[in-house]
């Protein structure tokens, strides 16, 4: 009866493994830039783990940079999904996404209560990111200040979260490429860095923020080119009603203000 009890306790153990080989981890880009992470459930669920850490929850999800040394914080869950903001990820970057499962069942649990269910491995782009360009980009303008003389360009010192739109003198930057992309209604545009992909888009509804960028399919990437005469215009937001204006300084922020009859809020495109 012994070895019986042993051989039926094996039995479940590599049933337990077989189900685990196959579980299916997946990490989705949604059409918003958030990561969603799925991921089958193994076994059907009685108890919860008795593991303080997993605070009574049957699965655990991390993730990192692939050749980073250290995941993230885990998290917990009971259900079968967990979604990630986008400000978690780098552009372009690739990670890795694991899930454990944790319970008293003696069919799911394996030898220590917790076993892999699976890895997923995805490359950050969101929706909206094209490839950047490669060779020729004469089909590309550069924003500029009238006032200033100065080009718009994004920068990041610390991932998507970061990103802030800065001028500088203008030059032969790639960074300083947009693409100028027509939508159904008159005068109004989306402007796509022709490095990054992303469009041109407000933080906020804010006097004298700064503006940063994200997916072209959002609706708040939306601008209105307002005509001042001598091919110079304002670029109002369609989403919260502000124009974007320059800096003086090389490096300076482009911010946002209510719309008025500001020198500062002109702008030009030239040739890239």
């Amino acid at each position: 009866m012994k070895h019986k009890t042993i051989m039926l306790w094996l039995t479940g153990l590599l049933l337990c493994w077989h189900f685990s080989a196959n579980a299916s981890v997946l990490a989705t880009v949604q059409t918003n830039d958030n990561v969603k992470v799925t991921w089958d459930a193994q076994c059907i669920i009685e108890w919860a783990g008795g593991k303080d850490s997993w605070d009574g929850h049957f699965y655990k999800v991390k993730y990192r940079r692939v050749g980073d040394l250290f995941w993230s914080d885990p998290k917990y869950t009971s259900g079968t999904n967990y979604t990630y903001a986008s400000s978690e990820f780098e552009v372009g970057e690739t990670y890795k996404v694991r899930v454990r499962y944790y319970g008293k069942r003696p069919g799911c649990r394996g030898m220590v209560r917790s076993r892999l269910l699976g890895d997923d491995e995805f490359t950050y782009q969101p929706k909206g990111v094209l490839n950047p360009p490669q060779g020729d980009l004469s089909e590309y303008v550069r924003i500029k200040s009238v006032s200033f003389g100065r080009c718009m360009y994004p920068y990041t010192a610390s991932g998507l979260a970061g990103l802030r739109m800065h001028n500088w003198v203008c030059w032969n930057d790639p960074y300083m490429a947009f693409t100028v992309i027509a939508t159904a209604a008159p005068d109004e545009v989306r402007l796509q860095s022709a490095t990054t992909g992303l469009c041109i888009k407000p933080m906020n509804s804010v006097n004298y923020h700064p503006v940063t960028m994200g997916s072209c399919a959002a609706s708040d990437t939306l601008f209105d080119i307002q005509d001042m005469g001598g091919d110079q215009f304002r670029l109002r937001n369609v989403s919260n009603n502000m124009c974007l204006y320059g800096s003086p300084d090389d490096g300076g922020f482009i911010r946002q203000f209510g719309c008025w009859n500001n020198p500062d809020m002109l702008f030009e495109f030239e040739e890239y």
